[in-house]
């Protein structure tokens, strides 16, 4: 009998690749690869979903109503055929169940106030119901079947802002957030290869996120299977994560916590100063300063 998938998130740079590494370690859980995007793409579950609602329609000619559906099909099945392949291999059900779902959603143009409108017809109930059906058709029997393990656990940092509608999707899914103080993350990001070139876009970049995480906190961490760990004391928490999710993780794992306090106090005195003004005040409100 499967088990519920593990949803891991957060800021990037904030320890969700170690927290997958160590849930992913408990021999019942696949771990998949890194960062599948499966909830936060573009044409992701979550957006999947909501092509399926009725609040949701295309003003297109009449003449290429069919070849719009086809594009959606078309687009939806190279998307997630691509992220479902991190998890198992490529299987023909993806583009399938696709192909029938948008199909009767949009079964047909509607005409309104003179526009031809390609509607969808399903609730956000209906709809949230089929990607689900989808999740187990495409992600979890094959996983199951292949490795003969109960659950998968997907890590994508920005799905944690996603959170809520993952939670209608997945009810039973454990949502994981982990938090890193800011100024260790923003220092990092700036490191990365694929960083920004400047210590201010780097600010900017946790800001960002910040300030969209403060927007949804309260509703998130209401959520029932919601669960949140700190960088900074992942080895003390770690025996609450693994009661909390029913894992429990290998011990060959190193927990090493990386900080950048020496890099940060270097940083130029204008960004310092910025993060004091516009981050500090939020991430206290949050508990995310952690030295």
């Amino acid at each position: 009998m499967t088990k519920p998938a593990i949803i891991i998130g957060g800021s990037g740079r904030s320890g969700t690749t170690l927290l997958a590494r160590l849930v992913a370690s408990d021999p019942e859980t696949y771990g998949g690869r890194e960062e599948s995007h499966l909830f936060t793409g573009a044409y992701g579950l979550v957006h999947y979903s909501h092509l399926l609602t009725d609040s949701y329609s295309y003003v297109v000619p009449h003449s290429l109503v069919a070849q719009h559906r086809d594009y959606l099909v078309s687009r939806l099945g190279r998307y997630l055929t691509g992220h479902v392949a991190k998890y198992a291999k490529p299987v023909a059900v993806v583009r399938d169940f696709i192909h029938r779902t948008v199909k009767y959603a949009y079964q047909g143009p509607t005409v309104q106030a003179g526009t031809v409108c390609l509607m969808a017809s399903m609730t956000r109930q209906e709809a949230d119901a089929e990607v689900r059906r989808f999740v187990d058709a495409a992600i979890t029997n094959p996983v199951e079947q292949a490795t003969g393990k109960e659950r998968w656990v997907e890590k994508t940092p920005w799905s944690v802002l996603l959170f809520p509608r993952i939670a209608t999707i997945l009810p039973d899914a454990s949502l994981v957030h982990i938090h890193r103080d800011p100024r260790d993350v923003i220092v990092s990001i700036y490191k990365q290869p694929w960083g920004p070139s400047t210590r201010e876009q780097s600010l900017d970049m946790y800001e960002m996120w910040l300030r969209r995480w403060n927007d949804i906190s309260a509703h998130t961490r209401a959520l029932p299977n919601y669960t949140e760990v700190s960088y900074a004391h992942l080895s003390e928490q770690l025996g609450r994560v693994d009661e909390r999710l029913g894992v429990k993780h290998g011990s060959h794992i190193p927990i090493r916590r990386v900080t950048h306090q020496a890099e940060w106090r270097q940083w130029p005195t204008p960004v310092k100063e910025a993060f004091q003004q516009r981050v500090q005040p939020l991430a206290e409100k949050q508990g995310f300063i952690q030295w």
